[in-house]
């Protein structure tokens, strides 16, 4: 993980169909693909300028990409477990909004 910790809006896209994931094509090696702040914005639908300012703050999706060179990148497996948190938090909210 990053250096810092964050939270940001949920995703519901499927991300098997991008084409970063098509192009791998062994089911392990898809969770270290690394992906552009371009292609991680538009599997989760955000602006790109989104993923820098929330890179800035070390907060949401921003904290989990790193510097190579002069590109920022993210790892897959990265990017899949934080949606699937993001649902997580979102679905226990809903569930805790309901038990009141």
């Amino acid at each position: 993980m990053g250096p810092c910790e964050g939270g940001a809006a949920p995703m519901t896209r499927d991300i098997e169909d991008h084409p970063a994931a098509k192009a791998i094509s062994d089911p392990a090696a898809i969770n270290h693909a690394l992906l552009t702040v371009s292609e991680v914005a538009e599997l989760t639908r955000r602006t790109p300028s989104s993923i820098y300012s929330e890179r800035y703050r070390c907060e949401g999706l921003g904290a989990l990409g790193v510097r190579i060179g002069r590109k920022i990148l993210f790892r897959r497996g990265d990017i899949d477990a934080y949606i699937a948190e993001r649902i997580r938090a979102e679905q226990r909210a809903r569930a805790a909004e309901l038990g009141r």
